[in-house]
């Protein structure tokens, strides 16, 4: 009988040897991407300069790229790239004048003429994000021939992870949909997009703007056309949310004190969870301003006081997709700097960053602290941006491309808009936490021009779709795990 039973036990140690060979030895049980759409260098330095202190992920224990967001653009059912709009520094860089104009900007130079013709849209380059396909402007998730792609957010979902989308804009907005798993050939199909979101089943939680039955300034509004609802997914689909009775059993959370009830204290019971705070476009950005907002600095004009900060729903988003046993996959966007931007806004910029960065700080104080027994040794923190404008010094209309002037903490550096859409430069790309050193190993280019003396250029980058690549091949990798441990349990 005793040598039965160490027969026995031998067995059932080797085969759990046996089966522990085929675990997920990547150690990454979290990813969380943290999106700050629109926001390039200067975006960056911007905020450094008006705070007067460094960014988190200055640090040296965050890894440091560039990456590029040139998307697709060939003949229609053709598979080859127009090389014209791929990032090019010589193009990107180039100070050779140039007569013209775009609008009411002037192109001043080559390279500045070349981004306004090239620059890519945020569901371009968050699908490439997401899919590691490059795709055209305009689509979420869908291929440049119309298909459908297997997105980053779906394949955490198939390998058991929770999966949550979150935003300081509206919930179906490009960057928190394409984020969310979202697949659509025309971003602004909102309802349609926001009711994927709801009904696929990717996701657990969902977060954004778009409620209906409030303006920007934090006003109650009623409703008064069909299109009011079309950012969350239509008239019937807001009705069953606010009445409980979704059938996909969405439980919705509208005001500031019960967003951050979530944030401090969790749920006692598990609930898919749609977080829409009353606001209609952005949190804060689009609020009202007693002056010309463009010539506003941070803090001018008071803020919404009804709507909770990015960092709250951070806060709440980790504390329902973190309480999961097999991880999660969380996508976080501070989507309203691009808003800021597109506006010339620099200041409502600045607020908006700023609001982004303490998002980014909250997540690395839930990690730092263990929280849920998630850390920096099993989660794989990203913070980068979808895509760049074009902000640069004041007297880049002469120099080009002079970087924005340092002119001291709680003063307005010097700068000067020089379009009010998007370019094509890489955009910085930071790094944390385990499995960050796959990044070290993607194949890079290098970002350098030489012009009359002057040296442009951001360094090593990479593509987005890179990007998309290792967070494939991480939930790939657990997904075929998962199929053998399976295979392997015992009858």
């Amino acid at each position: 009988m005793k040598r039965f039973s160490m027969i026995i036990t031998l067995f059932l140690a080797t085969f759990f040897i046996y089966v522990n060979a085929f675990a997920d030895q990547s150690g990454i049980k979290n990813v969380i991407v943290m999106i700050a759409d629109g926001s390039g260098y200067s975006t960056l330095d911007a905020t450094r300069y008006w705070t007067g202190e460094p960014l988190i992920y200055d640090r040296d224990d965050w890894k440091k790229y560039a990456m590029a967001t040139y998307s697709y653009s060939g003949p229609k059912g053709a598979d080859e790239q127009d090389l014209s709009r791929v990032y090019n520094p010589a193009k990107a860089w180039d100070g050779t004048p140039v007569e013209g104009s775009s609008g009411r900007y002037p192109y001043y130079f080559e390279g500045y003429k070349w981004h306004r013709s090239t620059y890519p849209d945020s569901a371009a380059t968050m699908s490439q994000m997401m899919t590691g396909v490059l795709t055209s402007n305009g689509r979420l998730n869908v291929g440049p021939n119309g298909e459908n792609l297997v997105s980053v957010p779906e394949l955490a979902k198939q390998a058991g992870k929770k999966v949550g989308t979150i935003s300081s804009v509206f919930l179906s907005d490009a960057t928190p949909a394409a984020g969310g798993g979202a697949h659509n050939i025309n971003r602004k199909e909102y309802a349609a997009v926001a009711n994927e979101m709801f009904d696929a089943g990717v996701l657990d939680l969902i977060g954004g703007t778009g409620n209906p039955e409030y303006n920007d300034d934090g006003q109650s509004v009623v409703p008064s056309k069909d299109t009011d609802y079309k950012y969350v997914g239509g008239k019937e689909t807001w009705e069953t949310l606010k009445a409980g009775t979704h059938p996909n059993g969405w439980l919705l959370i509208e005001d500031k004190e019960s967003i951050i009830q979530l944030a401090e204290q969790g749920l006692d019971e598990d609930r898919r969870i749609a977080m829409i705070p009353q606001a209609r476009i952005t949190l804060q950005q689009n609020r009202s301003s007693t002056g010309n907002s463009r010539e506003a600095v941070p803090g001018d004009d008071p803020l919404n006081t009804n709507v909770p900060t990015l960092v709250d729903m951070t806060k709440a988003a980790l504390n329902v997709v973190g309480k999961g046993e097999d991880g999660f996959f969380l996508q976080v966007e501070g989507g309203a700097v691009d808003k800021a931007m597109h506006l010339n806004q620099a200041g409502r910029m600045i607020e908006e960053y700023i609001d982004f960065h303490q998002a980014v700080k909250a997540v690395s104080d839930y990690l730092t602290h263990n929280t849920d027994g998630n850390n920096w040794g099993n989660t794989l923190v990203i913070v980068t941006a979808d895509h760049d404008h074009l902000l640069c010094g004041p007297d880049a209309h002469k120099k080009p491309f002079q970087p924005i002037i340092d002119n001291g903490a709680g003063v307005m550096p010097g700068y000067r808009w020089y379009f009010n859409s998007h370019s094509n430069f890489p955009v910085p790309f930071f790094v944390k936490g385990a499995g960050a050193d796959r990044f070290d190993q993607l194949p890079k280019q290098m970002d350098y021009y030489e012009s009359n003396g002057e040296q442009f250029g951001r360094g090593l980058y990479f593509h987005q779709i890179d990007m998309a690549r290792v967070l494939k091949d991480i939930y790939q990798n657990e997904i075929s795990d998962n199929e053998q441990n399976k295979e392997h349990r015992l009858p």
